[in-house]
């Protein structure tokens, strides 16, 4: 009888991938935490480069899920949030003032964020 190397293969590849789902499954999801956010004038008026970063109480392996959205419906990412830690924050440049950020709470619910300093670069606007 001949060696069958590909039946070898997909039987190892079968034993071995139950074994993993249950290595991945078994790892706790990391703590979620609230967010801050700060902005500094960009070189156009009335846009800013925004920083949505972890509260330094937040625990070490903590992450938020994040966007940055209008009051008209626009928002960054295109789709869905961005996972953010504490060592990588999300920065964009060219945000206009009237944007703010939101993130995701653990259960699901979406809390909007006004971000400090974004204000209308001349008075009596909006």
């Amino acid at each position: 009888m001949r060696p069958r190397p590909i039946l070898a293969l997909l039987l190892g590849a079968a034993l071995l991938v139950p074994a993993a789902a249950r290595l991945v499954a078994s790892r706790p999801d990391p703590p979620l935490c609230q967010v801050q956010a700060r902005s500094a004038p960009d070189n156009v008026p009335g846009f800013f480069i925004v920083r949505v970063e972890l509260r330094p109480t937040c625990p070490a392996h903590a992450v938020a899920d994040v966007r940055l959205e209008s009051y008209v419906g626009a928002t960054y990412p295109r789709r869905g949030f961005e996972r953010i830690t504490a060592s990588s924050p999300l920065i964009r440049r060219g945000i206009p003032y009237w944007w703010r950020a939101a993130w995701r709470s653990k259960a699901g619910t979406v809390f909007p964020l006004i971000i400090p300093g974004m204000t209308p670069p001349y008075p009596g606007e909006p």
